[in-house]
């Protein structure tokens, strides 16, 4: 079973379906849609910066 994020781009706001990996984090994407390179700077990546939910590997750690 895959787990799914909405990661929204910062940017242009397009919304991109990520699978959440079980075992890292993800630290920087390109948007599909702008090809800017998102970098996350305030959490642990970027589907727990910009997504609708966590990584789980951010659930494992609390």
């Amino acid at each position: 079973m895959n787990n799914y994020a909405n990661v929204k781009c910062p940017s242009c706001k397009t919304v991109i379906k990520m699978v959440v990996p079980t075992n890292k984090c993800i630290p920087f994407f390109e948007c599909d849609s702008c090809r800017e390179i998102v970098t996350s700077k305030k959490k642990c990546c970027v589907i727990c910066e910009f997504s609708d939910t966590k990584c789980l590997v951010s659930h494992e750690i609390k």
